[in-house]
């Protein structure tokens, strides 16, 4: 299962931090990405930074194990949704 987060090059720091934060709490059964539309002004380490663009309208997306989308959301999803993925 992953984690994977869109955003802005302006917001990237942000929601790498943000999500890097999730990693501890969640740990590791998930996989965590950012993807930046832009220029990606730092690394983290448990997250993957990575450059693109949403293909939706939604900034976060929860996958399962199949690789298949199960949440898309806005920020961080919610403890309880990914509990169980």
């Amino acid at each position: 299962p992953a984690i994977v987060m869109y955003c802005s090059a302006a917001e990237a720091e942000s929601a790498i931090s943000s999500l890097d934060s999730a990693a501890e709490a969640y740990g590791d059964s998930f996989r965590y990405a950012v993807i930046v539309d832009g220029e990606v002004p730092c690394e983290a380490l448990r997250v993957h930074v990575l450059t693109g663009k949403s293909a939706g309208t939604a900034s976060t997306f929860v996958l399962n194990a199949d690789g298949e989308v199960v949440l898309e959301t806005f920020g961080l999803p919610p403890l309880k949704s990914v509990r169980g993925q």
